[in-house]
Protein backbone atom coordinates (compact mmCIF):
# COMPACT_ATOMS: atom_id res chain seq x y z
CA UNK A 1 0.00 0.00 0.00
CA UNK A 2 1.52 3.30 -1.11
CA UNK A 3 0.53 6.50 0.71
CA UNK A 4 0.89 9.94 -0.85
CA UNK A 5 0.11 12.68 1.64
CA UNK A 6 0.30 16.09 -0.03
CA UNK A 7 -0.55 17.93 3.20
CA UNK A 8 1.20 18.63 6.50
CA UNK A 9 -1.50 16.75 8.42
CA UNK A 10 -0.82 13.37 10.05
CA UNK A 11 -2.35 10.38 8.22
CA UNK A 12 -2.40 6.73 9.27
CA UNK A 13 -3.91 3.78 7.39
CA UNK A 14 -4.29 0.07 8.01
CA UNK A 15 -6.36 -2.91 6.90
CA UNK A 16 -7.77 -5.12 9.65
CA UNK A 17 -10.54 -7.74 9.96
CA UNK A 18 -13.86 -6.27 11.04
CA UNK A 19 -16.58 -7.82 13.18
CA UNK A 20 -17.93 -9.68 10.13
CA UNK A 21 -14.60 -11.25 9.24
CA UNK A 22 -14.10 -8.94 6.24
CA UNK A 23 -10.91 -6.94 5.69
CA UNK A 24 -11.59 -3.24 6.19
CA UNK A 25 -9.43 -0.28 5.24
CA UNK A 26 -9.18 2.35 7.98
CA UNK A 27 -7.79 5.82 7.26
CA UNK A 28 -7.44 8.42 10.03
CA UNK A 29 -6.42 12.04 9.46
CA UNK A 30 -5.89 14.64 12.16
CA UNK A 31 -5.56 18.40 12.38
CA UNK A 32 -4.70 20.72 15.25
CA UNK A 33 -6.27 24.19 15.29
CA UNK A 34 -5.12 27.17 17.34
CA UNK A 35 -7.26 29.99 18.76
CA UNK A 36 -10.60 28.68 19.99
CA UNK A 37 -12.22 32.06 19.34
CA UNK A 38 -11.23 32.00 15.65
CA UNK A 39 -9.86 28.63 14.54
CA UNK A 40 -6.79 28.47 12.33
CA UNK A 41 -4.50 25.57 11.45
CA UNK A 42 -1.63 25.25 13.91
CA UNK A 43 1.98 25.16 12.82
CA UNK A 44 2.51 21.91 14.73
CA UNK A 45 0.13 18.94 14.56
CA UNK A 46 -0.63 16.48 17.31
CA UNK A 47 0.21 12.92 16.23
CA UNK A 48 -2.46 10.27 15.72
CA UNK A 49 -2.57 8.11 18.83
CA UNK A 50 -2.02 4.46 17.96
CA UNK A 51 -2.53 3.24 21.53
CA UNK A 52 -4.22 4.44 24.71
CA UNK A 53 -2.22 7.06 26.61
CA UNK A 54 -2.84 7.37 30.36
CA UNK A 55 -1.87 10.13 32.76
CA UNK A 56 0.15 7.57 34.76
CA UNK A 57 -0.23 3.79 35.24
CA UNK A 58 -3.35 2.43 33.47
CA UNK A 59 -4.68 0.75 36.61
CA UNK A 60 -4.37 3.83 38.80
CA UNK A 61 -5.00 6.78 36.50
CA UNK A 62 -7.49 7.98 33.92
CA UNK A 63 -7.13 7.99 30.16
CA UNK A 64 -5.46 11.04 28.62
CA UNK A 65 -5.78 10.16 24.92
CA UNK A 66 -7.67 7.20 23.44
CA UNK A 67 -6.29 4.97 20.72
CA UNK A 68 -7.47 6.36 17.37
CA UNK A 69 -6.57 3.39 15.14
CA UNK A 70 -9.65 1.18 15.30
CA UNK A 71 -12.66 0.21 13.19
CA UNK A 72 -14.55 3.38 14.01
CA UNK A 73 -17.66 4.36 15.92
CA UNK A 74 -21.22 5.38 14.98
CA UNK A 75 -20.85 9.06 15.83
CA UNK A 76 -18.30 11.65 16.95
CA UNK A 77 -16.62 11.87 20.35
CA UNK A 78 -16.55 15.32 21.95
CA UNK A 79 -13.78 15.53 24.56
CA UNK A 80 -12.10 18.20 26.63
CA UNK A 81 -8.93 18.43 28.71
CA UNK A 82 -9.22 21.50 30.88
CA UNK A 83 -9.30 23.06 34.33
CA UNK A 84 -12.24 24.66 36.06
CA UNK A 85 -11.21 28.24 36.81
CA UNK A 86 -12.37 30.74 39.35
CA UNK A 87 -13.62 33.86 37.61
CA UNK A 88 -10.92 36.54 37.28
CA UNK A 89 -8.57 34.45 39.40
CA UNK A 90 -10.53 35.22 42.59
CA UNK A 91 -10.69 32.06 44.75
CA UNK A 92 -14.14 30.48 45.05
CA UNK A 93 -15.69 27.44 46.73
CA UNK A 94 -17.61 26.26 43.68
CA UNK A 95 -18.01 27.03 39.99
CA UNK A 96 -19.95 25.94 36.93
CA UNK A 97 -18.45 24.42 33.78
CA UNK A 98 -20.20 23.57 30.54
CA UNK A 99 -19.23 22.23 27.14
CA UNK A 100 -21.66 22.35 24.22
CA UNK A 101 -21.32 21.37 20.57
CA UNK A 102 -24.50 21.63 18.51
CA UNK A 103 -27.24 20.00 20.64
CA UNK A 104 -24.78 17.94 22.71
CA UNK A 105 -23.78 19.31 26.10
CA UNK A 106 -22.35 18.44 29.49
CA UNK A 107 -22.82 20.58 32.60
CA UNK A 108 -20.57 20.25 35.64
CA UNK A 109 -20.57 21.70 39.13
CA UNK A 110 -17.07 21.94 40.54
CA UNK A 111 -16.42 22.15 44.28
CA UNK A 112 -13.38 22.93 46.36
CA UNK A 113 -11.83 20.10 48.37
CA UNK A 114 -14.09 18.50 50.98
CA UNK A 115 -13.75 15.42 53.13
CA UNK A 116 -16.11 13.21 55.08
CA UNK A 117 -16.23 13.91 58.82
CA UNK A 118 -18.26 10.93 59.96
CA UNK A 119 -21.46 11.18 57.91
CA UNK A 120 -21.12 14.90 57.29
CA UNK A 121 -19.12 16.72 54.64
CA UNK A 122 -16.61 19.30 55.80
CA UNK A 123 -16.70 22.88 54.65
CA UNK A 124 -15.38 23.45 51.14
CA UNK A 125 -11.93 24.87 50.62
CA UNK A 126 -11.46 27.66 48.14
CA UNK A 127 -9.76 27.05 44.81
CA UNK A 128 -8.50 28.99 41.82
CA UNK A 129 -8.40 26.05 39.43
CA UNK A 130 -9.13 22.30 39.54
CA UNK A 131 -8.26 19.69 36.87
CA UNK A 132 -11.27 18.24 35.04
CA UNK A 133 -10.11 14.62 35.09
CA UNK A 134 -11.71 11.47 36.47
CA UNK A 135 -9.35 11.49 39.49
CA UNK A 136 -11.47 14.40 40.78
CA UNK A 137 -14.86 12.88 39.87
CA UNK A 138 -17.02 10.47 41.87
CA UNK A 139 -15.49 7.01 42.11
CA UNK A 140 -13.45 4.59 44.18
CA UNK A 141 -11.13 1.60 43.63
CA UNK A 142 -14.14 -0.78 43.61
CA UNK A 143 -16.26 1.50 41.39
CA UNK A 144 -16.23 -0.13 37.95
CA UNK A 145 -17.35 3.09 36.26
CA UNK A 146 -14.45 5.10 37.73
CA UNK A 147 -11.88 3.20 39.79
CA UNK A 148 -9.61 6.26 40.16
CA UNK A 149 -12.16 8.72 41.57
CA UNK A 150 -13.08 10.15 44.98
CA UNK A 151 -15.85 9.22 47.43
CA UNK A 152 -14.49 7.33 50.44
CA UNK A 153 -12.40 9.93 52.31
CA UNK A 154 -12.49 12.90 49.97
CA UNK A 155 -15.68 13.97 48.22
CA UNK A 156 -15.69 14.37 44.47
CA UNK A 157 -14.78 17.82 43.18
CA UNK A 158 -16.62 17.31 39.88
CA UNK A 159 -20.33 16.49 40.05
CA UNK A 160 -23.44 16.43 37.91
CA UNK A 161 -25.70 19.31 39.06
CA UNK A 162 -28.70 16.98 38.62
CA UNK A 163 -27.33 14.19 40.86
CA UNK A 164 -25.28 15.84 43.58
CA UNK A 165 -23.74 13.78 46.38
CA UNK A 166 -26.04 14.27 49.39
CA UNK A 167 -24.73 11.70 51.88
CA UNK A 168 -22.28 8.81 52.29
CA UNK A 169 -24.71 6.46 50.52
CA UNK A 170 -24.98 8.58 47.35
CA UNK A 171 -23.82 6.68 44.26
CA UNK A 172 -24.07 8.93 41.19
CA UNK A 173 -22.58 8.09 37.82
CA UNK A 174 -19.17 9.74 37.41
CA UNK A 175 -19.11 12.78 35.15
CA UNK A 176 -16.14 14.34 33.37
CA UNK A 177 -15.40 15.71 29.87
CA UNK A 178 -12.25 13.57 29.49
CA UNK A 179 -12.02 10.16 27.78
CA UNK A 180 -13.21 6.94 29.44
CA UNK A 181 -10.82 3.98 29.54
CA UNK A 182 -11.78 0.87 27.58
CA UNK A 183 -11.54 -1.38 30.67
CA UNK A 184 -14.10 0.69 32.63
CA UNK A 185 -17.68 -0.53 32.78
CA UNK A 186 -19.13 2.23 30.60
CA UNK A 187 -17.26 0.69 27.65
CA UNK A 188 -16.09 -2.89 28.15
CA UNK A 189 -19.54 -4.61 27.93
CA UNK A 190 -19.70 -3.38 24.32
CA UNK A 191 -16.48 -5.21 23.40
CA UNK A 192 -18.32 -8.51 23.02
CA UNK A 193 -18.09 -11.96 24.56
CA UNK A 194 -14.71 -13.68 24.50
CA UNK A 195 -15.70 -17.16 25.72
CA UNK A 196 -15.06 -20.76 24.76
CA UNK A 197 -17.56 -20.57 21.90
CA UNK A 198 -15.74 -17.54 20.50
CA UNK A 199 -12.41 -19.37 20.73
CA UNK A 200 -13.82 -22.39 18.90
CA UNK A 201 -15.86 -20.62 16.21
CA UNK A 202 -14.54 -17.07 15.57
CA UNK A 203 -10.98 -16.62 16.83
CA UNK A 204 -9.05 -14.56 15.58
CA UNK A 205 -12.04 -12.44 14.53
CA UNK A 206 -14.07 -10.20 16.82
CA UNK A 207 -17.03 -11.72 18.70
CA UNK A 208 -20.41 -11.71 16.97
CA UNK A 209 -21.76 -9.35 19.64
CA UNK A 210 -18.95 -6.77 19.26
CA UNK A 211 -20.50 -3.27 19.13
CA UNK A 212 -18.60 -0.39 17.51
CA UNK A 213 -19.96 1.91 20.21
CA UNK A 214 -17.17 0.35 22.29
CA UNK A 215 -14.79 2.69 20.44
CA UNK A 216 -16.58 5.76 21.80
CA UNK A 217 -14.52 7.14 24.69
CA UNK A 218 -16.45 10.35 25.43
CA UNK A 219 -19.01 10.74 28.21
CA UNK A 220 -22.32 9.33 26.85
CA UNK A 221 -23.82 12.83 26.68
CA UNK A 222 -20.95 13.89 24.41
CA UNK A 223 -21.24 11.01 21.95
CA UNK A 224 -23.13 12.11 18.86
CA UNK A 225 -25.67 9.75 17.28
CA UNK A 226 -24.28 10.44 13.81
CA UNK A 227 -20.94 12.03 12.86
CA UNK A 228 -20.76 15.81 13.01
CA UNK A 229 -20.64 17.52 9.62
CA UNK A 230 -18.66 20.69 10.31
CA UNK A 231 -20.18 24.12 10.85
CA UNK A 232 -21.61 23.22 14.27
CA UNK A 233 -21.38 25.90 16.96
CA UNK A 234 -19.46 25.18 20.15
CA UNK A 235 -19.29 26.91 23.53
CA UNK A 236 -16.89 26.23 26.42
CA UNK A 237 -17.67 27.99 29.68
CA UNK A 238 -15.84 28.05 33.02
CA UNK A 239 -12.54 26.72 31.62
CA UNK A 240 -10.73 30.07 31.50
CA UNK A 241 -10.40 32.77 34.18
CA UNK A 242 -11.95 35.39 31.90
CA UNK A 243 -13.06 34.07 28.53
CA UNK A 244 -15.93 31.95 27.33
CA UNK A 245 -14.76 30.18 24.18
CA UNK A 246 -17.21 30.22 21.28
CA UNK A 247 -16.76 29.24 17.67
CA UNK A 248 -17.76 27.05 14.77
CA UNK A 249 -16.25 23.68 13.86
CA UNK A 250 -14.49 23.65 10.47
CA UNK A 251 -15.64 21.63 7.51
CA UNK A 252 -13.24 18.90 6.49
CA UNK A 253 -10.78 20.57 4.08
CA UNK A 254 -9.44 17.31 2.63
CA UNK A 255 -9.92 15.03 -0.35
CA UNK A 256 -9.01 11.37 0.09
CA UNK A 257 -8.67 9.02 -2.88
CA UNK A 258 -7.96 5.29 -2.84
CA UNK A 259 -6.91 3.08 -5.73
CA UNK A 260 -8.16 -0.48 -5.39
CA UNK A 261 -7.30 -3.68 -7.20
CA UNK A 262 -10.89 -4.94 -7.41
CA UNK A 263 -14.02 -4.22 -9.44
CA UNK A 264 -13.13 -0.51 -9.73
CA UNK A 265 -10.52 -1.45 -12.38
CA UNK A 266 -7.79 0.38 -10.49
CA UNK A 267 -9.46 3.78 -10.93
CA UNK A 268 -9.14 6.08 -7.89
CA UNK A 269 -12.30 6.46 -5.85
CA UNK A 270 -12.95 9.20 -3.31
CA UNK A 271 -13.69 8.07 0.23
CA UNK A 272 -15.67 10.42 2.47
CA UNK A 273 -13.89 11.54 5.63
CA UNK A 274 -16.25 11.66 8.61
CA UNK A 275 -15.83 13.56 11.84
CA UNK A 276 -14.39 11.10 14.37
CA UNK A 277 -13.21 13.08 17.40
CA UNK A 278 -13.23 16.69 18.56
CA UNK A 279 -10.83 17.17 21.47
CA UNK A 280 -10.73 20.65 23.04
CA UNK A 281 -7.71 21.72 25.09
CA UNK A 282 -8.50 25.28 26.22
CA UNK A 283 -5.41 25.59 28.44
CA UNK A 284 -3.34 25.56 25.24
CA UNK A 285 -6.08 27.35 23.25
CA UNK A 286 -6.32 24.41 20.82
CA UNK A 287 -8.65 21.78 19.46
CA UNK A 288 -7.58 18.51 17.83
CA UNK A 289 -9.97 17.15 15.20
CA UNK A 290 -9.73 13.75 13.55
CA UNK A 291 -11.62 12.42 10.55
CA UNK A 292 -12.00 8.78 9.54
CA UNK A 293 -12.69 6.90 6.29
CA UNK A 294 -13.62 3.23 6.02
CA UNK A 295 -13.82 0.84 3.08
CA UNK A 296 -14.61 -2.88 3.21
CA UNK A 297 -12.25 -4.71 0.85
CA UNK A 298 -13.61 -7.15 -1.73
CA UNK A 299 -10.86 -9.65 -0.89
CA UNK A 300 -8.11 -8.61 1.53
CA UNK A 301 -5.41 -6.01 2.24
CA UNK A 302 -3.84 -6.56 -1.17
CA UNK A 303 -6.90 -4.88 -2.70
CA UNK A 304 -5.53 -1.50 -1.59
CA UNK A 305 -2.92 -0.26 -4.06
CA UNK A 306 -2.53 3.36 -2.98
CA UNK A 307 -3.94 6.20 -0.90
CA UNK A 308 -3.67 9.86 -1.83
CA UNK A 309 -4.70 12.90 0.23
CA UNK A 310 -4.63 16.61 -0.56
CA UNK A 311 -6.46 19.77 0.39
CA UNK A 312 -9.61 20.39 -1.64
Amino acid sequence: MQIENKTSLPLQAMVIPNEHGKHELIVVVKATFDSLQALKLASEMQAIHQKDVFWAEPQTSSLRYANEMHLGKPGTDILMHAHAYARNGQAVRQSEVSIQVAQYSLNLRVFGDRNWQGKQASNMKQFVRIPLVYEYAFGAPMNEFNPVGRSETLLANIEDPQTLVENVKSNPMPICPGPIASHWKTRYPLAGTYDQQWQETRLPYLPADFDRRFNHSAHPQLQTVEPLKGGELYRLQGVHPVETFEGKLPFCPLKLEVTLNDKTNEQPIELPLKYDTVHFEPDSDQVHISWRANHVCLNNAKDVISISMDFK
